[in-house]
């Protein structure tokens, strides 16, 4: 995908590289076995669900919601899955994609994923929805302005 370099970047990150922890988790059982351990180990995920994958197939449109959605609900989860993998992983391609990944998740970056993720989200449902023979295309902009105009509101200034 070739897109505003920043956002290239960020959907490399948290999707599309190789050595991406979505891919790392996505193409081996033990990696996954291992997410599934940490994500288990904290408790302030935003959702009650323990997610065992990213869910990261590169041919599905999702692949650029799912991954980045499930970094942002269970964020500590990740960061241990990565700080883990630096430790037990030293020296290999994956341990070194853990501590790219570590190295590059500032403040700025998990804010720019999260936002990344929420508007993924509403395009997914903006698709879902217009694939719905029995809607009235008139009214499928409509959650979209109002979600747009919520975000952007004069109290919410970001």
């Amino acid at each position: 995908m070739k897109a505003d370099p920043v956002l290239n970047d960020m959907l490399g990150l948290f999707c599309h590289w190789r050595d991406s922890l979505a891919q790392i988790v996505h193409h081996s059982l033990d990696m996954r076995q291992l997410y599934e351990e940490c994500i288990a180990k904290v408790d302030d995920s935003a959702v009650s669900s323990k997610f065992k994958n990213l869910r990261c197939a590169k041919h599905r449109i999702e692949t650029f919601t799912t991954p980045m959605s499930r970094s942002k609900l269970n964020l500590s989860g990740l960061m241990l899955f990565a700080m883990t993998l630096v430790e037990v992983k030293k020296g290999e391609r994956a341990g070194a994609a853990a501590e790219t990944f570590l190295l590059a998740s500032s403040p700025t970056v998990i804010l720019l994923a999260g936002m990344i993720a929420d508007a993924a989200s509403m395009t997914l449902e903006l698709i879902r929805a217009m694939d719905t023979e029995d809607r009235s295309n008139t009214c499928m902009g409509i959650p979209l302005v109002m979600n747009t105009t919520r975000l952007c509101s004069r109290e919410r200034r970001w």
